[in-house]
């Protein structure tokens, strides 16, 4: 069947009036025909993996009973989509539609073997073939389809010297013959230049162009509707008409085709040039998602994932997806993993999170990223110990895909770690880091470089290779902002521009602290997008408001940040949580639950501070808490769950293999470096103790407090008259620099007689030491001059005013300070200083705690000092005394009864 149309006398009318050059394009009103025909009527072009599937195995023999216009058509896309890829297997298909196929002579040969070297850029080939020469002689008897190459050749240039007159003549000839697509070319020409010989107006030119490509009902017929819709929707030798266009795509789809399925759909997804027909546009992505077009399954399919145009369906969205990467499309591999990953919260996500992963890495051309997340997904399915070979390889392939890829070699530079054994080793794994530095410039690896030299190598610590990794880290300007707790309040933007735009720049970067602090600076300022992205961030946001929220002193908002941090799938929350409700005094009942709850589960996954926080809180001792978790150790057991166990092994390899674990992987803290040095005494292991206390002094960067942490386990653990020397030196440094604890231990050395000290250096010591103390502190100082030598308390007395030391303390509630000053008021004459003042002081002490002043204050009511005598009361603070342990409380107690 042919379609014909009822033109008009003017529109059947070949010559139009000469006139000027039109400058503008035409409107023409060719509307689709109506017809009678099924939604099958149509063989539209077949999917990408279809033709794939079709044409993969082909060796030259039989092409099929098929129609060969498909056949062509396949092979047209084939040409299209990868020239170079199907160059034997199109050249094959065509030699053998030559000999089997009549309608298919030596000029369909020609044209199409000239058409694929072109396509697949072989023009030496080309060249030498010959081809253009005999499409150049053939064209002008020739026909059509050898007119419009040989025309669009030497329009171009292509294989030939450019020669466009005589490029435009073959298209005239074509034109002139009925050829629509050279008919079309003409008018659009017609447009920029005067052409000469060519007299049939643009309208007419046109819509002949259109009939042409309408042609018969048959199974090619919404390929070329397609091309139709085309014309008027980008508005070529036409003005542009995107309402005709639609009629015409929405003609093809009823017809059965389903490309045109989709650019109706594209257009009102995209509201091009239409009014937005959401429906429809759903309506046609099922048409096109249903005949296995995977662009259209992932469009649709989008959209349900976001339920921002439909109702969220994730199982649907999910299944298009895998349907799409069924077919091979790269990007639905990729959906699929951002959906699973984006709710990988449970064992059946994370289940589908690795088999996303898994179907990427079976697949062709896979990223190396994809090698890096299901390394990750090893580590946190296995455990970070049990999975480590595994991931291991997994990173390693991604470096080898992806040399950039400075994750990967983050992480397998991490699990080399543990492993150096030589020094070699160890440079293979600096040498990684290096690499990752080099790629991106970002902090993490310098970061890692740091710690390698500070504590996480044999040869550690080096602290000028530290420090060095320190300078370019601070050099490369990506270090995060830290901003003191009490400066955020007083940071603005007149005060201190650079460091709030340091803050905003690297929250813009999704940075979780300084997205933190740049909303606590600006709570009311920020953007639109700065919320989006703060949305965005999820649990790594809340976390950092926790810490901003504990440092303010709000536990309330810190626990109510970590829950929805939990809520948000966030690491780390959990554990967070539990150390929080652990530093809690007197839990209800409910939150103690919680704690116990959310403490074992940790301690399932191998959590050592959940473990501590078991113990110490009485839900277990250390002995079953090593039975129930040492798998779990063994497994993913992090710093503080190693050193926990390392008591406990008996075999010395096994030892070994978890010092390498703890050694790859230990905070380069003091704190954590002598906690490990106390363990390594525990074992036995004294060989190592010296290297943790000397990473320990390098890590605490002159803090007073750590000083004397050192000094105290060099005095503890070393026992050598050096290790002595050394401890005392680091107290004097401490106290030199006006730490209080510095001065305590050496006056506490001094006076248990392991130190020699003047009585005036002491004393001078000793008045620092009041001076800078806090004043709850000072009333056990006061005691404990009262124990030095006279001539010390003399110099101390003369300087000190010890009565308003005492009274200061009292006032803030310090029960020492009450019971020293009910003493001083005691034994005082001065008239302010009555039993009544005294009394008052004893029962501010006693209700403060202080055995010592409960007794004195059950004497006071036995014999009415300041207060009415009563036995009653006498006895209940006596009790009392006894019970918070006063010896003499206690023994008064027994002769009363």
């Amino acid at each position: 069947m042919t379609f014909t149309r009822a033109l008009s006398a003017t529109a059947l009318g070949l010559v139009a009036l000469t006139g000027p050059v039109r400058a503008d394009p035409v409107s023409v009103p060719f509307d689709p025909p109506r017809v009678e025909a099924g939604s099958d009527t149509c063989l539209p072009r077949p999917p990408q993996h279809v033709l794939t599937e079709r044409w993969q195995d082909y060796d030259g023999g039989p092409v099929g009973g098929r129609d060969i216009a498909l056949i062509r058509r396949d092979l047209r896309l084939l040409r299209q989509n990868d020239p170079e890829r199907w160059f034997d297997t199109i050249e094959a298909a065509n030699d053998r539609l030559l000999e089997v196929v009549d309608s298919y002579d030596e000029t369909n040969r020609l044209l199409d073997r000239l058409d694929l070297l072109v396509a697949a850029g072989r023009m030496a080939e080309l060249a030498e073939s010959g081809l253009v020469d005999r499409v150049l002689e053939i064209a002008p008897s020739g026909t059509t389809s050898a007119k419009r190459t040989a025309a669009d050749l030497l329009f171009e240039g292509t294989g030939v010297e450019r020669d466009q007159d005589r490029a435009i003549d073959l298209w005239r000839q074509a034109a002139y013959a009925g050829d629509g697509a050279s008919l079309l070319r003409m008018v659009e020409l017609s447009y920029e230049r005067d052409l000469d010989d060519w007299d049939i107006a643009p309208d007419v030119a046109v819509t002949m162009a259109l009939g042409d490509l309408l042609g018969d009902l048959d199974p090619r017929l919404c390929d070329r509707v397609n091309r139709i819709a085309a014309v008027f929707l980008d508005g070529e030798a036409v003005a542009p008409d995107p309402d005709l266009a639609e009629d015409w795509y929405r003609f093809a789809a009823d017809l059965g085709g389903h490309n045109a399925a989709w650019n109706l759909a594209e257009m009102h997804r995209e509201a091009i040039e239409v009014e937005k027909d959401n429906d429809l546009m759903m309506q046609s992505l099922r048409q096109a998602a249903g005949f296995d077009l995977p662009y259209a399954m992932l469009q649709l399919a989008a959209i349900l994932e976001r339920g921002a145009l439909a109702e969220q369906d994730l199982a649907e969205a999910r299944a298009l997806y895998e349907e799409a990467a069924d077919f091979g499309d790269p990007t639905a591999r990729i959906r699929l993993v951002n959906l699973a990953r984006d709710r990988a919260d449970g064992p059946e996500e994370r289940d589908r999170l690795a088999a996303a992963l898994d179907r990427m890495i079976d697949a062709p051309d896979t990223p190396g990223w994809a090698y890096v997340q299901r390394g990750d997904l090893v580590m946190a399915e296995d455990g970070r110990w049990a999975g480590a070979d595994r991931a291991a390889e997994l990173y390693r392939t991604a470096v080898e895909i992806d040399p950039s890829l400075s994750a990967a070699q983050m992480r397998l530079a991490g699990l080399m770690l543990r492993e150096t054994e030589t020094e070699q080793d160890l440079l293979d794994v600096v040498s990684t880091l290096r690499n990752a530095v080099y790629v991106d410039g970002q902090t993490e690896p310098m970061q890692d470089l740091q710690a390698i030299f500070r504590c996480r190598s044999a040869v550690a610590p080096v602290p000028s290779e530290a420090e060095y990794w320190t300078r370019m880290e601070s050099f490369a300007g990506d270090t995060t902002v830290e901003v003191d707790p009490g400066r955020l309040d007083e940071l603005t933007v007149e005060d201190d521009p650079m460091t709030l735009a340091r803050l905003q720049s690297q929250a813009v970067n999704m940075r979780s602290r300084s997205l933190a602090n740049f909303h606590e600076v600006l709570p009311g300022g920020a953007s639109d997008a700065m919320r989006r992205m703060t949305r965005e961030a999820g649990g790594a946001l809340f976390v950092a408001e926790a810490k901003l929220a504990l440092n303010r002193g709000d536990v309330g908002a810190a626990e109510d940040r970590l829950d929805r941090a939990i809520d948000a799938g966030e690491p780390g929350a959990r554990a967070q949580l539990v150390s929080l409700l652990s530093d809690t005094k007197d839990l209800d009942g409910d939150r103690r639950a919680r704690l116990v709850t959310l403490a074992r589960d940790l301690a399932a996954e191998g959590n050592g501070a959940a473990i501590r926080t078991l113990i110490e809180i009485g839900e277990t001792d250390p002995d079953a808490a090593w039975q129930r978790y040492s798998d779990a150790i063994a497994r993913n057991g992090d710093v503080d769950a190693l050193l926990f166990a390392l008591p406990y092994l008996e075999s010395a390899s096994r030892t070994e293999e978890y010092r390498n674990r703890i050694r790859s992987t230990i905070d380069c803290t003091t704190s954590k470096a002598l906690e490990y040095a106390r363990v390594l005494r525990e074992i036995g292991a004294d060989d190592a103790v010296g290297q943790w206390i000397d990473v320990a002094e390098a890590a605490s960067g002159g803090d007073g407090w750590e000083r004397v942490a050192i000094g105290d386990a060099l005095r503890e653990l070393g026992g050598k008259e050096a290790d002595e020397a050394r401890a005392l030196e680091l107290y004097r440094a401490a106290a030199d620099d006006g730490y209080s604890v510095g001065l305590r231990r050496l006056l506490s050395l001094r006076q248990d007689g392991e130190i020699q000290m003047t009585a005036d250096e002491t004393a001078r010591m000793s008045i620092r030491l009041l001076r800078i103390a806090d004043t709850e502190d000072i009333p056990v100082i006061l005691n404990f001059l009262e124990y030095s030598d006279p001539q010390v308390r003399q110099i101390v007395n003369a300087e000190i005013d010890r009565r308003a030391l005492y009274t200061e303390a009292a006032e803030n509630g310090n029960a020492v300070a009450q019971l020293e000053l009910a003493r001083i008021v005691r034994d005082s004459d001065a008239a302010g200083d009555t039993s009544d003042r005294y009394a008052d002081l004893l029962r501010r002490s006693a209700d403060g705690g202080n055995a010592e002043a409960m007794y004195l204050l059950s004497q006071a009511y036995a014999y009415g000092v300041g207060v009415e005598q009563s036995a009653a009361q006498s006895r209940r603070w006596l009790t009392a005394a006894a019970e918070a342990g006063n010896e003499t409380a206690a023994s008064t107690a027994r002769m009363i009864q």
